[in-house]
Order: structure tokens, then C-alpha cells, then sequence
């Protein structure tokens, strides 16, 4: 009997682990948590990645990414998942559960710096399981693939290297992998500032002011973090090839002040309203850490003997400085919404300092009352597990895949139509490509059919396309139809509508083939910038030797009889500095390169049966890096043409 009990002591932690790591694979399997928010086109941003670069072939110089592009830990942890299972629906629970392993290491290094072994095991178990078990607000965050769960990962997983810092300073190895963690998640994740960098400097610098540490620790691991900061964001520079106007319109103001004030509030009162038990843990948490905090600064001699008191204070004062810092960074965010999960640590760094707090109070100095108390608190925590499950469960049946009625509807037009190519706008692009069992690609577009170019590829954009998903009246049916006339078929799926044109569509009023159907046919000769056999569209005025593009997409449309052409387009032109360029012929992608030349003369092989012979058409060139010039010119300017000669 002592042995099975000795046993169930040492190892009832990780069995407990299991239970939790099995419920929430329960719950993604059952789709007991709402699929549909697992599933929309801001999470699908890494699995849509993964398969258009290892599955289709893609180009990672064509993707726009999001605001934080999620390099590390998410796409390491992710791409590794997709890669083990081989399959985006199966690669999700992988990711979150190696998250969930990963948090429960990094929760364990912190206590460790508190408790022995046994008793670090239980202290970290027990609040992460509550969080999983008694959800907060960022539920939700712990099973998605992106949104800065894996940057707060990392954060805790920072606490623990600069807790290990102040314990041992003569470890070099801790400052090493502080620093390389830095680096890699701050070109990732900006939030890794605001969650992290800030607040450390900050309680660094107030631990200094009340002696609880030395200046040279101070210095050295403030520098650590500062230097990294800034490698983090060159390394960013370099490696992020297309920043979304989404993301670079981010930035600190006042215009938005009381509006994200007040969104901060709701945040927090629907906090309260859904999930009220772990709401007022957290609160109670934050009252009763201010409290000790304040005690202590009335009367620090009360705590002199505490071991390990400049650990203490550092975390207690981190989680305030975390609060208020995030309250104020946020408060301050142009033109975004603000959301809970920028908000994670707000939420889960007061559950997950319990332990810390039961140390400050000595309880575990009470051996066996402490001992009995986190022993009985994981058996009921495991019978809460278990009873959840049951309800949850009992009755449910697991999928094996989502494939919501409305995608498998698309799926019944796609296979009767054959149609590949087509629009939407953000919410609707990735999801129906992500879940169609169909190879389609899904361009984004706003309302006015304007390209929506954040979190996709470049590719998916194209001069022409099969049809268009509308959704509750996410774009402009009317400009559709002017552009196009009726549609071959109208296709109703659930609140889905799809326009569906055989003979293509366009969404650009330069791109219908009305007004270009009395061009010239063009032969094997040298056509000029200022050419009137072919329309220039997306290019700026004619200058003395040359015609610049302007914006980030040009065109030139013309005629031609393609059983007398070779298949070769030469081009005679100039960049702005280095531009990468992407040029397609017909939607069929025929160069892409970067170039910094002020005159250059490239050729490109194409394959002539591409081009129409009845119809218009269309030399397309993308410019990613599109800018402004160093002088008064306010036009987007990349690259110039002087002439050329399709053979």
C-alpha cells in the first residue's frame, strides 16, 4: 500500500499532464470549442503557408505576412507538425499540444527556482491545468497557430533564463540563451517587447533602486535584451521580403485613446461575463500581489530572511508592470482593434504565479499541511477533468476532418464547373482555399475590389478569374456585374453566393476587354514607352527616353498572332534602387527576380501557346518594394521601361 502510494506521489503529476493533454485533443476532435474561430483565415495564415510552399510549389518572395509574422516559435513549431502528420487538420492539435508541453517546462523552470523537485511538478501542473480546465478570456489563444501564444512561450520561457540570471550571474550559458531567444522572437513577434524586453528593464531598474540586485547585473542583462531587441529587428528586415500596409500602418497615437480605453473595458467585462471563476481568481491574484508588494515597501525587514526574495520580487513586480504596461501601450494602438490576445500575459501570468505566492507566505514551509494540500488539490483537479470530459464527450462523436456544409457545397460548383481561380474577400480567401478539397486558389479583395494584400500570396492574384464568393455583401455585386455583364451561373451555398463567369471575369475596369478589341495586331518589332500599338496601364506619364510604373502593379495590353511567335519577351528597363519584380504573361508566371539597375536588358523564355490569339492580351509586372524616391517625386515609383520586343 505505501509503495502505491509512494508511486501515485511521484507520478500522479504527469498522469495528470496526460489527462489534460487528452481533453484538449477531445475538444479540438469533437469540435466542441467553435471550429469555425480554429479555422478562420487569420489562423490559417501558417498552415495556408505550409501548403502553398511544400505542397503547390509557391514562393515565399510572393507572401504578404501578417503584422507579426510569427517566425519563432509558431512556424518552426507548426511547419514540424505539418511535416510529422501530413495533413493541416491533424498538424493543429500536434502544435498545441507541443505548446502546452513547452508551457509546462517553462512554468517548471520558474518554480524550480522555489521548490524541490516533486514539489515544482505539482506547483506547475496545477495552474496550468486550471487554465485548460477553467478557461479564461485567451482560451481560445491555446489552440490557435499564430496569435503571440508561442511569443508569450518564449517570454516565460525568458523569465526563467533571467531568474536563473540573478540566482547564478556566473552562467554564462543563461545570458547565451537569452540572448538567441531574443533575437529569433523579436523579429517574430513585436509583442515580445511589450510583454517582455519593457517590463524586465523596468523591474530591473526598480529591484536596483531598492539594492534587491547589483548594477552590473542590472547593466548586463538590460543590454542583453536591448542588443537583441535591435538584432531581432534587422534580422526582421532582412528576412520578411513583403510587409503588408496592414502591419506598417501600426503605430502609437492618441487619435484612437478613449476608443481603446473603452475596448479595453469590454475586454475585461466580458472577461467577467464568460468566464467568471477564472476572472476572479486572476483579479483576486492582482489585489493580493499589489498587496504583498506594498507591505513589503512599508516594511521590508519582515521579509529579510526570505530565501530567494530578489526572484520574488522580480516576478511580483514584473506581472503590475506587464498590467499596467500593456494597458498603456494598448491604449495608445493606431489604427488597430485591440484584441485579448494582446493581452495573454494579462490573463495567465497571475494563475500561473500562484505557486510563487503560496512561497512568499511560507506555507510550504508547513511540510506536510503543504504537501496534503497540493496532492489533494491535483486529485480534484483530475476529477474535474474527468468529470468534464464525461459530459463533454459522452454523447460526441470525433471527425476526422472539417469540412462545413457550406465549403462542400463550393466543392459541388468547383467539380461541375472546373473552375480554379477566383475572389473573395479576407475572411472568406484562405478558409474555403484551406478546407476545399479542391486545388483553388481564392485572391482577397476588399469591398470596392481593391487588392486586401496581407497574410496571402501574390500569386493568387490574377487578370482574370472563374468567379467570386460573396458573403453578406463582402464585395460590390454591382461593379461585378457592370464589369462583366450576367454571370454564367448564379450559385447559392447556405450564406454564400457565387458568380460564376465561364468565359472569365474582371475586377478592374482597365482589365475589360471592351475597349482594347480595336488594337493593333503587333509584329516581331521594338515596341517603345510611348507606343500607341499597345495600352500602357498602371505606368506614370511619358518622359524623354522612358516610362516609369506607378503603384505596385502595371500592365501592358495588346494583340498578337501567336503562330508566328518563338516565345521570347526582350525588355529593355531600369529600378529604382533593388526591386524584386514578378512578371506573368496571361496569369502565367514567366519571370520573377530581384534587379537593381538603372539600365538593364533582361530576356525571358515563354511558352507561346499561351498567349491569346481572338483576344487582348495582358503583360503583367508586380512590384513588392514599390516607393517612394529620395527626392520630391511622389509618385510609388520601381521600375522604368524603355522598350520591348516580343519574338
Amino acid at each position: 500500500m505505501k509503495n502505491i502510494r509512494q508511486f501515485l506521489y511521484l507520478y500522479f503529476p504527469y498522469i495528470l499532464i496526460g489527462f489534460v493533454l487528452l481533453h484538449n485533443l477531445g475538444v479540438y476532435y469533437s469540435h466542441s470549442y467553435p471550429s469555425d474561430k480554429l479555422f478562420d483565415s487569420d489562423c490559417n495564415y501558417l498552415p495556408t503557408l505550409y501548403r502553398d510552399l511544400f505542397v503547390n510549389g509557391g514562393n515565399y518572395s510572393d507572401w504578404y505576412g501578417s503584422a507579426a509574422p510569427y517566425y519563432f516559435p509558431d512556424m518552426l513549431v507548426y511547419f514540424f507538425s505539418n511535416f510529422i502528420t501530413g495533413n493541416f487538420y491533424h498538424a493543429i492539435p500536434l502544435s498545441f499540444t507541443i505548446f502546452s508541453i513547452l508551457i509546462l517546462i517553462s512554468v517548471y523552470r520558474i518554480n524550480r527556482n522555489f521548490f524541490d523537485h516533486i514539489a515544482a511538478l505539482y506547483m506547475t501542473v496545477l495552474p496550468v491545468s486550471f487554465f485548460y480546465i477553467f478557461p479564461t478570456y485567451v482560451y481560445s489563444m491555446q489552440f490557435a497557430t499564430v496569435f503571440h501564444y508561442g511569443e508569450f512561450i518564449i517570454a516565460l520561457l525568458s523569465v526563467g533564463l533571467i531568474l536563473a540570471m540573478l540566482r547564478y550571474p556566473w552562467k554564462k550559458t543563461n545570458y547565451v540563451l537569452l540572448i538567441c531567444l531574443s533575437i529569433l522572437t523579436t523579429a517574430s513577434d513585436s509583442m515580445y517587447i511589450l510583454h517582455l524586453v519593457l517590463p524586465t528593464l523596468v523591474t530591473l531598474l526598480v529591484l536596483w533602486l531598492v539594492k534587491m540586485v547589483h548594477h552590473k547585473q542590472v547593466f548586463i542583462i538590460s543590454a542583453s535584451l536591448i542588443i537583441s531587441m535591435f538584432m531581432g529587428k534587422i534580422l526582421s528586415g532582412i528576412i520578411t521580403i513583403n510587409q503588408s500596409n496592414y502591419a506598417k500602418a501600426i503605430t502609437l497615437s492618441t487619435k484612437h485613446l478613449f476608443v481603446n480605453i473603452s475596448r479595453i473595458l469590454e475586454i475585461i467585462q466580458l472577461s467577467f461575463n464568460e468566464y467568471p471563476l477564472s476572472s476572479l481568481l486572476i483579479l483576486a491574484m492582482y489585489i493580493l500581489i499589489t498587496y504583498l508588494l506594498l507591505k513589503y515597501v512599508r516594511n521590508p525587514k519582515l521579509e529579510a530572511d526570505q530565501p530567494g526574495l530578489d526572484r520574488l520580487l522580480f516576478l511580483f513586480i514584473y506581472l503590475i508592470v506587464t498590467l499596467f504596461g500593456n494597458i498603456l501601450a494598448l491604449s495608445f494602438i493606431y489604427p488597430n482593434k485591440i484584441y485579448q490576445h494582446y493581452m495573454i500575459p494579462v490573463f495567465l501570468l497571475p494563475i500561473i504565479l500562484i505557486p510563487a505566492v503560496l512561497y512568499w507566505t511560507r506555507f510550504h514551509l508547513k511540510s506536510k499541511l503543504f504537501k496534503r494540500s497540493y496532492v489533494t488539490f491535483s486529485f480534484l483537479m483530475a476529477f474535474v477533468l474527468l468529470f468534464q470530459t464525461y459530459t463533454k464527450f459522452n454523447d460526441v462523436s470525433f471527425k476526422n476532418e472539417y469540412y462545413p456544409e457550406t465549403v462542400a457545397c463550393i466543392d459541388s460548383f468547383i467539380e461541375k464547373t472546373g473552375a480554379k481561380h477566383g475572389i473573395s474577400e479576407y475572411w472568406d480567401s484562405k478558409y474555403t482555399h484551406l478546407l476545399s478539397k479542391n486545388d483553388i486558389t481564392i485572391a482577397q479583395y476588399t469591398f470596392d475590389l481593391t487588392r486586401f494584400e496581407a497574410v496571402n500570396t501574390i500569386a493568387w492574384y490574377k487578370n482574370y478569374y472563374d468567379f467570386a464568393l460573396i458573403k453578406n455583401n463582402s464585395l460590390n455585386k454591382n461593379k461585378i456585374l457592370s464589369l462583366n455583364g450576367k454571370p454564367s451561373a448564379v450559385v447559392k451555398c447556405f450564406d454564400t453566393e457565387i458568380l460564376y463567369y465561364e468565359n472569365k471575369m474582371v475586377i478592374n475596369d482597365t482589365l475589360s476587354k471592351a475597349p482594347y478589341q480595336n488594337l493593333p495586331e503587333i509584329q516581331d518589332e521594338t515596341i517603345g514607352f510611348n507606343s500607341s500599338d499597345v495600352v500602357f496601364s498602371g505606368w506614370s506619364y511619358n518622359e524623354t527616353h522612358h516610362r516609369w510604373s506607378h503603384g505596385k502593379q502595371s500592365l501592358i495590353l495588346f494583340r498578337i498572332n501567336p503562330d508566328h511567335i518563338e516565345g521570347k519577351l526582350n525588355l529593355h528597363i531600369g529600378t529604382l534602387g533593388v526591386q524584386h519584380i514578378h512578371i506573368r504573361m496571361n496569369d502565367y508566371e514567366i519571370y520573377s527576380n530581384s534587379l537593381n539597375s538603372a539600365d538593364k536588358k533582361i530576356s525571358i523564355r515563354f511558352k507561346s501557346n499561351i498567349l491569346f490569339k481572338e483576344q487582348t492580351n495582358i503583360l503583367s509586372f508586380e512590384f513588392p518594394d514599390a516607393r517612394l524616391p529620395n527626392t520630391d517625386d511622389k509618385r510609388m515609383l520601381a521600375m522604368l521601361i524603355r522598350s520591348l520586343i516580343i519574338e
